[in-house]
């Protein structure tokens, strides 16, 4: 099989996970329903693929060129979360939980006027402060579920630092559980290589440095040292085109 069909495929997964992921926010936002199992299954789909995490990860910055919509980064960070729990050696079910999590992050978007998140261009402070509350939003819309609390959290806290300079609450680290810090470096990562309406990509080598140097203190340094290690095996001397 070549290049081009390999990623062919994964787009028709890719492209089908995004739209699970929207009906899914859809459920939570019009029938207050969540079905986890459901939510991981969106995931599990696209790792079932037997790609290399390198492969995997190279598709979907193959699929960051031309789609970059608040289901698409769901999607990438839940299968980060997930791809991150393995080299942690989680269980299945702590697997599950962070997973959901990475996936459901940013279910307070879905409230969020659509002109501000795509605005073209820098937010005034009054528009950032509208972008903030979306993850008190989305804690509303999931602490009624019947869900695992790291869930909640991780919608709620994922914006707070290590430090306490975060919103919506400047927690400090000791106040931030662990599955959300994992999927605060998840989240931080793939905005940083995707290309959005006011920015283009960097490279995942060169956007682990910036991390590494613009967040020092702000985001969880043993987790980030993993990730960074981790992914940095898989691109070190090799190549990650999109090409056959």
């Amino acid at each position: 099989m070549t290049r081009t069909e390999e990623i062919k495929i994964f787009k028709a997964l890719y492209d089908n996970a995004k739209q699970e992921t929207e009906d899914l926010f859809s459920d939570i936002k019009t029938n207050n329903e969540l079905c986890v199992d459901r939510a991981y299954s969106i995931v599990r789909g696209m790792l079932e693929c037997k790609h290399s995490f390198r492969e995997i990860h190279t598709f979907i910055r193959c699929m960051r060129e031309t789609d970059n919509h608040t289901y698409a980064h769901s999607v990438n960070v839940g299968i980060l979360c997930n791809i991150c729990g393995n080299w942690l050696g989680y269980s299945e079910e702590e697997l599950m939980v962070l997973t959901v999590a990475g996936l459901l992050h940013d279910i307070g978007k879905i409230v969020t006027p659509k002109e501000i998140l795509n605005k073209p261009g820098k937010l005034t402070a009054q528009e950032f402060d509208v972008v903030k509350l979306h993850v008190a939003k989305g804690y509303n819309l999931l602490n009624n579920l019947n869900i695992p609390d790291e869930i909640k959290m991780a919608a709620l806290m994922h914006h707070e630092k290590q430090d306490g300079s975060g919103y919506m609450y400047g927690l400090n680290s000791e106040a931030i559980p662990k599955h959300t810090k994992i999927v605060a470096i998840c989240d931080i990562y793939d905005a940083m290589v995707s290309v959005r309406v006011y920015k283009n990509n960097i490279n995942p080598i060169a956007s682990l440095e910036s991390m590494e140097s613009d967040l020092s203190g702000k985001i969880s340094w043993h987790y980030m040292q993993i990730f960074k290690n981790k992914l940095m095996e898989t691109y070190i001397g090799k190549p990650s085109s999109c090409s056959a």
